[in-house]
């Protein structure tokens, strides 16, 4: 329609748009507000102490308020929680905290359930979120006994005894504080948490055992041993007991009743350092990491100079993630004559862990300057170099592992990689085509190459690398997209619709295959083709408010301000933070009151324009009546000139 202010300010999509809209992200709004605070706040309420029966009320109103809310999915949980299906009360809780991530019972509860699955990681961050709402010392108790089996003694006692407050007499709580205590080498408060359980719970037999190791650790034999041998005279085969009756003989220098109290407590004793050594070898190629450990232990107990176990026993600890044990270890090799490369390239690996990247750095450096053909330390070394930024160092260290191996293609993308950060791009092209070569199929490389070509205006070059890409990989659409872009920038449109009609072909059930294909069919006036799309893509996702307001654009192109009028509307309702579909409908409106007033207008003046008519003819066509009562037409003559 002439004079449609909208259609000037739009008749045509700019390439630059026409971009943005092919590559942007896109964000779809499902916003409502939630009903159900009230069962919310009365699920909470469930917290507070009270009967049963008033517990159940307030379950089933909550139920009755909101059956799909907050409150019931914690409801749910509950009841799922009491008959032990431990499954099922994760998933509601989880769903509880889907729609209100700050129910502190919710995460609580969640904690506990995942501490009886032992799920501990996950459980410390959902107790520790709860805690922070809500101090309930079931929590706490959950949380402390997570941090003990951490070793991270100071912080399970705090919640120990956070926990101990309002359950004073519980015996687990007491034997959590006990053992934080044993390990922390407080033997004395230890000892007198062992003896405030045996005081509510005399049999407890987990308690007289603790006390007998603090009390060996305290060196007071004559009160240990006098525990274990009442422990062992009423349960003779309690293998604990005379595994601490062993270390007791042991430490008296007594090594065959030693061995023998080993043997009754299951473990395997021998007096010669070379069988312990062939059973730590043995458990460590099993995976079994304690054994292995105890076994290297015993050898250095006999012979503590021998290096070859040392290294072994660092190996263990170093598998079983006692890292700060395992750096003990090898430091103690690193101390004695000759440490060989391997011992500081665990070192490194180590010190990595921890994040300590200069000790790691350091070790790397002494690893080769005794092996320099370790190709894993100086790739690691090299790794650093480029964290830190030390590219020349890292370009170094790079250079010398494709030296040692010319055939490794990560290399030399890590090579590449290095060199686009010194600003060496004929480096960087070198290494990514090196790498390509040695394997063909390498996409990473492709992908690389491409986006450096891109980076440094080579257009075409980064197209032909998407093309192969695409070639090895119909499916990747990050190369899609760029592809996609390079087209528009070089208004390649033959080629943009080929892609564009090719995703549509791969990704039939992608929406914004089919919203992009009728972004382009609409920027070349292929209206009708751009509306199949734009349908097809609502047609697979109902709220694509994007797709929405792209079709009442077209409908509104094309007049047609009815349907128009009912796609915006959607595509308001998908997603209300979209301004377009409001500024259209009020030019609808406008147009609208316009085309009605304009209609009429041309009313009247066809109105008007009749009666003049009529008018005209009346005066050319006067009658009067003669003398005879006959009608006479008289005619006026026309004047000429």
């Amino acid at each position: 329609m002439q004079g449609n202010r909208w259609e000037k300010k739009r008749r045509c999509l700019p390439l630059l748009a026409i971009l943005a809209l092919l590559n942007c992200g896109f964000t779809w709004g499902f916003g409502h507000t939630d009903p159900c605070d009230k069962a919310a706040n009365l699920a909470r309420g469930l917290s507070v102490p009270g009967t049963e029966k008033e517990k159940q009320k307030i379950e089933k109103n909550v139920l009755k308020l909101c059956p799909d809310g907050t409150g019931s999915h914690f409801i749910n949980a509950l009841r799922e929680d009491r008959l032990g299906n431990i499954g099922q009360a994760i998933s509601e809780y989880r769903k509880t905290l889907q729609s209100d991530d700050s129910f502190a019972e919710a995460h609580g509860n969640l904690g506990l359930l995942l501490l009886k699955k032992d799920s501990k990681s996950e459980a410390s961050v959902e107790l520790s979120r709860a805690l922070l709402v809500k101090a309930d010392p079931r929590y706490h108790k959950g949380l402390a006994s997570i941090l003990m089996e951490a070793k991270l003694y100071p912080l399970a006692l705090f919640h120990y005894g956070e926990a101990l407050k309002t359950f004073p007499g519980d015996t687990d709580v007491l034997a959590g504080m006990a053992v934080s205590h044993k390990n922390l080498g407080t033997f004395d408060l230890s000892e007198k948490e062992f003896r405030r359980i045996l005081e509510i719970e005399p049999g407890n037999k987990s308690a007289r055992l603790g006390l007998a190791e603090v009390l060996i650790n305290e060196k007071r034999p004559g009160d240990a041993r006098k525990e274990l041998n009442s422990i062992l005279a009423e349960d003779s085969r309690n293998r604990e007991a005379h595994r601490l009756m062993a270390e007791m003989r042991k430490n008296d220098g007594d090594l065959e009743e030693a061995r023998k109290e080993y043997l009754l407590a299951g473990i395997i004793y021998n007096i010669y350092p070379k069988e312990h050594m062939r059973q730590g070898d043995i458990h460590l190629a099993a995976g079994d990491y304690d054994k292995a450990m105890a076994a290297y232990q015993a050898v250095l107990r006999a012979r503590p100079e021998w290096p070859r176990v040392r290294e072994k026993l660092g190996n263990a600890q170093m598998a079983a993630g006692r890292n700060d044990d395992a750096i003990a270890s090898f430091l103690k090799l690193t101390e004695a004559k000759s440490p060989h490369g391997d011992v500081y390239y665990n070192l490194g690996v180590l010190y990595e862990r921890k994040g300590q990247l200069d000790d790691a750095e350091k070790s790397y450096r002494n690893c080769l300057r005794l092996d320099s053909v370790n190709g894993d330390a100086r790739r690691r070394l090299a790794d650093i170099y480029f964290l830190r930024g030390d590219f020349a160092h890292a370009v170094e260290a790079y250079s010398e592992l494709i030296k040692q191996n010319g055939t490794n293609p990560l290399l030399h993308m890590k090579l590449a990689k290095t060199y686009e950060k010194e600003r060496n791009y004929r480096g960087a092209f070198g290494e990514y085509q090196e790498a390509i070569k040695l394997v063909s199929g390498n996409l990473q490389a492709r992908r690389e190459l491409a986006i450096l070509y891109r980076n440094r205006g080579m257009i075409d070059a980064a197209a032909e690398q998407y093309k192969e890409v695409l070639r090895l990989k119909k499916d990747e659409k990050d190369a899609r997209n760029a592809l996609m872009a390079i087209y528009v920038r070089k208004q390649n449109y033959e080629a943009l619709a080929r892609l564009l009609e090719e995703g549509v072909e791969i990704f039939p059930s992608d929406a914004d295959s089919h919203y992009k294909l009728g972004l382009f069919q609409e920027f070349r006036k292929q209206y009708d083709k751009a509306i199949n799309q734009y349908q097809a893509a609502i047609k697979i996702k109902s709220d694509h408010a994007k797709a929405f307001n792209a079709l009442g654009r077209v409908y509104y192109r094309i007049g047609d301000f009815a349907k128009a009028k009912d796609a915006l509307e959607s595509a308001k309702n998908a997603d209300p933070n979209l301004k377009q579909p409001e500024e259209m409908l009020v030019d609808i409106k406008e147009d609208s009151a316009l085309a009605t007033t304009t209609k009429e207008k041309n009313v009247v003046r066809k109105s008007k324009s009749k009666k003049s008519t009529k008018s005209r003819h009346t005066r050319s066509r006067k009658k009067t009546k003669n003398g005879h009562g006959k009608k006479t037409t008289i005619v006026h003559p026309v004047k000429k000139g």
